[in-house]
């Protein structure tokens, strides 16, 4: 179920703004846009025989628009909704010219223009040769030897607590693993400890909840992996190198919280705000190319 919490809790914010006809603040505004950037909306469409057709809008005043939602709640129509990731949108409303989109019309009614759309689009831009992407057994070699020293060396001192500029720097020069599970007997499934998202359906990221919020969980060695999973209790544990692009991509994309850094050992919070910052403005951190299949694969231990 789509919840985008927190795209809807900035439309709000700048909302009250506009009603008392008061410009938003910068950073609301600046908020506003990267979480757009990360959420999975809702779009209106239509199947018949040619295929599956998106809906879009004529303004009174002829502007072209995509009709966009938050979640089920926000559409009270009967059409199937369809549900991709904003920079999707972006995308068609290049390719079509079409002038931006309307998200929760009737009523958030925010508008936004393509051009603030069109640069929220993301890729890689530069090529790289797939001699230079680790393959699955390069993969699991590391994820049974990277120990990120330097990373933990900060994150286990007390007086780094909340100091993310600094961390961004760290993160930049580490490895991240994160733990996948299942009831799945896996026994022949895995090649030499090697299992294929393919085989099994996909991964699912764990996720400690506290409270309302919930927090995906990452980790910087297999011996902190050791440490917090229970192995006997009837779950099948994998390790997984972490693409850190697509684990943010996935945790901000899913509403999440935040990050916790070898939960219940250092228990490193990064809180949401950071994420998203990381994500758009330290691509030294998130985009390591060389670990592009990491999500594809998980090892048994």
């Amino acid at each position: 179920m789509r919840t985008n919490n927190h795209l809807k809790s900035k439309i709000k914010d700048i909302n009250n703004f506009m009603a008392n006809n008061t410009e938003p603040p910068k950073d609301l505004f600046d908020a506003f846009v990267m979480e757009l950037g990360v959420s999975k909306l809702l779009i209106p469409a239509v199947e018949d025989d040619e295929g599956v057709e998106l809906e879009h809008l004529e303004s009174d005043d002829g502007l072209t628009i995509l009709p966009l939602y938050t979640d089920d709640e926000a559409y009270d129509d009967d059409k199937m909704l369809l549900g991709h990731h904003f920079a999707f949108y972006a995308e068609v409303v290049k390719d079509c010219e079409f002038d931006g989109a309307v998200i929760n019309m009737g009523t958030d009614d925010m508008f936004v223009p393509a051009n603030i759309m069109l640069p929220l689009s993301r890729g890689y831009d530069d090529f790289i040769n797939d001699d230079d992407i680790y393959d699955p057994e390069e993969l699991r070699e590391i994820a049974f030897s990277i120990k990120n020293e330097e990373l933990v060396r900060f994150i286990e001192n007390e007086s780094n607590f909340n100091k993310f500029s600094e961390l961004a720097e760290k993160l930049s020069r580490a490895t991240l693993l994160n733990v996948v599970s299942g009831p799945m007997d896996l026994g022949e499934l895995d090649h030499d400890g090697i299992v294929s998202a393919l085989a099994v359906g996909g991964f699912d990221l764990s996720v400690k909840t506290e409270g309302k919020e919930k927090y995906g969980l990452l980790f910087t060695s297999f011996d902190k992996i050791e440490s917090t999973c229970d192995v006997n209790a009837g779950v099948n544990y994998l390790v997984q190198i972490s693409s850190l692009e697509k684990i943010l991509n996935y945790i901000l994309g899913n509403d999440l919280d935040g990050v916790i850094l070898n939960p219940f050992i250092d228990d490193y919070y990064i809180p949401r705000n950071v994420l998203v910052d990381l994500y758009y403005n330290h691509p030294e951190a998130v985009n390591d190319r060389k670990y592009l299949q990491g999500n594809f694969f998980a090892f048994t231990f």
